[in-house]
């Protein structure tokens, strides 16, 4: 049980740093568009 928790934690904290990760690629881009266009 303890085992299956500790992975969904991982994957859980894995899935928030991809988030921000990518959100965080997104938003640049986003900004670097409106301010070329």
């Amino acid at each position: 049980m303890s085992k299956i928790k500790e992975i969904f934690i991982f994957y859980n904290d894995e899935m928030i740093f991809f988030f921000f990760f990518y959100g965080g690629i997104f938003f640049v881009i986003k900004d670097f568009f409106l301010w070329y266009l």
